[in-house]
This record gives C-alpha cells, structure tokens and sequence, in this order.
C-alpha cells in the first residue's frame, strides 16, 4: 500500500489584475511506497514548490486528491 498517492493534483492562481488564472499544476498523480525515495526535479516555475506545499497542507489544491497512509489530507 503507498504511503503518499496523488491523484489528479490541481493548483489555479489568480492574476494580480484578476484576468486570467495561473495553472501551476495540471492533473499530477504518482503514488510513493514506504522506503522509496523521489526527486522532484524541473525547471524554474514549473510547480515544485506548489507541489510540496499542497502535499505539506501549507496550500489548498483546485482539484484532485492527496492521500497520506490511505487517509485524504484535506480532511
């Protein structure tokens, strides 16, 4: 059973002028099994830091789910 699994990860942010919206992440899954380990890796402003603060709850996603040991983080 993975420890981590990401389904269809979502984060949408408003412009500053309130225009268009900044999709920083667009339906991301992967799933982590106990003792693996996983490198985030991209270019600059392609969503790392996004990613890690959903899955740290330190942000809300648009859409999609987190789940951490079977269990949804959003709760």
């Amino acid at each position: 059973m993975p420890i981590l699994e990401i389904t269809g990860l979502r984060k949408t942010y408003p412009t500053r002028l309130g225009g268009n919206r900044v999709e920083a992440l667009k339906n991301v899954s992967f799933t982590a099994e106990p003792g693996e380990y996983i490198a985030i890796m991209g270019e600059s402003g392609s969503g790392k830091t996004t990613l890690l603060n959903c899955i740290s709850t330190i942000d809300t996603v648009s859409a999609g789910d987190i789940l951490l040991d079977g269990e949804s983080i959003a709760a």
